[in-house]
């Protein structure tokens, strides 16, 4: 150790060489890979995450051809899209709370990984967005839609976008692994 070392130096005759040890230099090495540790649901979560994602596509189908439906014949829609609309959506609802849930779970159980993580990243900020589009869409915007009160059919383009960004989201995860 150094103590012993300046201890050496001061026992040497006057004169002496001095023989001077060379330290490895630790800002170079490199450091030895950390082992990251997973909880032990978190293949469970990812299996159910995965899973509702491909769930979701029949639902977002459904969705959009029941809504489109009665938005061609506001006057009067047809029964079996005004009967499907409502639990199209709800279905919905519910898939993006348990990818919500287990998506924002196991992107914390991940955080210490270093190896993809800038795409969990981007894929949970996606959804996130698409999520709160969905909320948007099915709370104050479902309301004026029902009532007929949405001209613009600003409640058709959120919930579009939403399945759009949930799309490219679910694509961010397939494309770049």
């Amino acid at each position: 150790s150094s103590t012993f070392y300046l201890y050496s130096l001061m026992r040497m005759p006057v004169g002496a060489p001095v023989v001077e040890l060379a330290w490895p230099d630790t800002a170079h090495t490199r450091s030895r890979a950390r082992a990251i540790e997973y909880s032990g649901f978190y293949g469970v979560r990812r299996k159910i995450h995965k899973t509702m994602s491909y769930a979701i596509i029949p639902l977002f189908i459904g969705s959009y051809l029941s809504g489109d439906a009665i938005l061609r014949n506001r006057n009067n829609p047809p029964k079996w899209a005004t009967d499907v609309h409502k639990p199209f959506a709800l279905a919905t609802g519910v898939v993006f709370s348990v990818n919500t849930v287990t998506g924002l779970w196991n992107l914390w159980d991940s955080r210490k990984d270093p190896e993809g993580q800038v795409k969990r990243t981007v894929h949970g900020l996606m959804f996130l967005a698409a999520t709160a589009g969905f909320v948007y869409t099915g709370t104050s915007l479902a309301r004026s839609a029902r009532d007929r009160t949405d001209p613009s059919r600003f409640h058709r383009t959120v919930g579009m976008a939403s399945m759009g960004v949930s799309v490219l989201s679910f694509g961010v995860m397939l494309v770049f692994k």
